[in-house]
């Protein structure tokens, strides 16, 4: 389940369920580019699932996902890149093709009780991840899972946007 908290003139999106995986996704309307841009936004774990590691397949639960999917040049149907960006608790993931078409990049646990400002590079972690030149990105989501381990989760994400960086204006 998903909703907006308003909380003494601060908005966010509260993620919280229990056995099952859910997500918020937005296509865009206008793809963006590879540009010297980058994706950030706030976000933190009040519950993380319990027993989940996102080392392992059957554990592979997180309070929060922040994802990028890269849409595919000339081929109709075919299933889009996606990067995960994971809040995990208590341990940092190096980065690992899970499959084809998506890589997990885990965040800072330490910190995850407390609002943890993020910052990433999806068009640079696709050229190290896959190799290329990436392809546009296409929709930005935020996701919870908890099915592997059937715990619950709550998890808060707010200031989620594109930011144009160091361009060089004509």
């Amino acid at each position: 389940m998903s909703r907006i908290i308003d909380t003494s003139g601060i908005r966010y999106m509260r993620f919280s369920g229990q056995g099952q995986a859910g997500w918020f996704v937005r296509e865009l309307p206008i793809p963006i580019i590879e540009s010297v841009g980058r994706l950030h936004w706030t976000w933190r774990a009040p519950l993380a699932p319990r027993g989940a590691s996102v080392a392992a397949p059957a554990t592979d639960d997180a309070a929060l996902r922040v994802f990028v999917a890269f849409g595919r040049h000339g081929r109709f149907m075919q299933r889009p890149r996606v990067l995960f960006y994971t809040l995990a608790d208590g341990e940092l993931l190096p980065d690992r093709p899970d499959s084809p078409f998506g890589v997990r990049i885990a965040g800072r646990p330490s910190l995850a009780r407390n609002w943890i400002g993020a910052t990433a590079d999806p068009f640079g972690d696709y050229r190290r991840i896959w190799g290329g030149a990436p392809p546009q990105i296409v929709a930005i989501g935020v996701m919870q899972d908890t099915d592997q381990t059937g715990s619950a989760a709550i998890g808060d994400v707010m200031n989620l946007f594109w930011r144009i960086e160091n361009a060089a204006l004509p």
